[in-house]
């Protein structure tokens, strides 16, 4: 398959380092969602993951950034991703809209009359695309969830309180809580595109 193929590409240039070949060139763009709870933030996760490699560049795009072009009002319009990721000088363009980041409180077991069990889960959810910006393709668009589980009890049946304060987590909590959750979806975000973290020593 097409898709396939570029990804085996974008792999092959990214492994493929040193004075003989030059990597590819991302251009990464997240559009994280209005409060995160993490101190760093998918997009610089991304960054730190990628950059490790010494032949792969990667440009990273703010909104505040008022040295690159501005990114196009239409974010849907392939054209104008196309125009834009190759006015900022990528050879690929990764866009992460996260849409939310969030705790939910579920039950997901039970013994009628006897147990429940309730969990706190963290849920991030949004939509990953890429794009071949010297070719004009737009490789893959699908949403993406991650799912980690944070707190769980279990209660007598004559309980049964999904607000239970056992589910709770303090802010401090929370933060680990989703630096972990992000780091997770980074790594999955990452495999989807071939990327392999390789060790200090190259291997």
């Amino acid at each position: 398959m097409k898709f396939a193929s570029t990804i085996l590409l974008i792999s092959s240039a990214i492994l493929l380092t040193g004075n003989a070949v030059a990597g590819p060139t991302i251009v990464l763009k997240v559009n994280p969602p209005p409060a995160a709870w993490s101190t760093v933030g998918i997009g610089e996760k991304l960054t730190i993951r990628m950059s490790r490699d010494s032949g792969l560049r990667v440009i990273r795009v703010d909104e505040a950034d008022d040295a690159l072009p501005k990114f196009p009002a239409d974010r849907y319009n392939l054209d104008s991703l196309v125009n834009w990721g190759l006015e900022v000088g990528g050879q690929y363009l990764m866009l992460v809209d996260v849409h939310h980041e969030r705790l939910e409180r579920r039950k997901t077991w039970q013994v009628p009359l006897f147990f429940h069990k309730y969990v706190t889960m963290g849920v991030i959810d949004g939509e990953f695309r890429l794009i071949d910006l010297t070719r004009g393709e737009l490789l893959v668009a699908k949403p993406f969830r991650r799912e980690q589980e944070a707190r769980r009890i279990f209660q007598a049946s004559p309980d049964d309180d999904i607000n239970d304060p056992d589910l709770h987590m303090t802010a401090p909590g929370k933060q680990v809580f989703f630096d972990r959750l992000e780091n997770s979806l980074c790594d999955q975000l990452l495999e989807s595109i071939g990327f392999i973290e390789r060790g200090d020593d190259g291997e």
